[in-house]
């Protein structure tokens, strides 16, 4: 050969066999696998979620238009016997009547302010109604303006844990 001629180029490198496409491959599938049930998954909570939430809004709105409400004290019509009976398991001895005064030692759990030097508090006997499912709609006012709200409750040895669930101001 002469100076001037160029030698042939030869790839030197590994060559790219089956096994390692083979893992390129599984990896691939893998990851797909992994994203489509994160997505899945996520759909399944948000379907959760949208249904409890679609829940709550009927049982509030049922409220707000008188349809859940039964009895001269705070209502308990729409708990079932089983669900009284374990009420009292965990310590209330009469749960309607209690829950309704534990709430309204809670005005913490109102999120809007008083206005005009006015109290923002629940109105037991007259606006307070247990609902199904540990959850009770209640309206609350100052004296000025005033609104409702749901709110989750836990019983457990007698005592009450709260949590807002919705309110809106009327």
């Amino acid at each position: 050969m002469s100076e001037d001629t160029p030698e042939p180029v030869t790839s030197g490198g590994p060559s790219i066999g089956p096994a390692f496409l083979l893992i390129i491959g599984a990896a691939l599938a893998s990851a797909f696998v992994a994203v489509w049930g994160v997505q899945v998954i996520g759909q399944q909570r948000e379907k959760v979620l949208s249904a409890r939430v679609d829940s709550l809004r009927t049982v509030l709105d049922q409220a707000r238009h008188g349809a859940v409400r039964g009895g001269e004290a705070p209502g308990n019509d729409a708990i079932g016997p089983d669900e009284l009976d374990a009420l009292r398991r965990a310590g209330l001895a009469d749960p309607a009547r209690e829950i309704a005064a534990d709430l309204v030692r809670h005005p913490e759990l109102i999120p809007i302010p008083a206005v005009e030097g006015g109290t923002m508090g629940f109105r037991p006997e007259e606006d307070i109604r247990l609902l199904g499912g540990h959850w009770v709609f209640a309206r609350f006012e100052d004296g000025h303006i005033g609104g409702s709200g749901v709110f989750e409750y836990e019983v457990r040895n007698g005592r009450i844990r709260w949590k807002r669930l919705a309110s809106a101001a009327e």
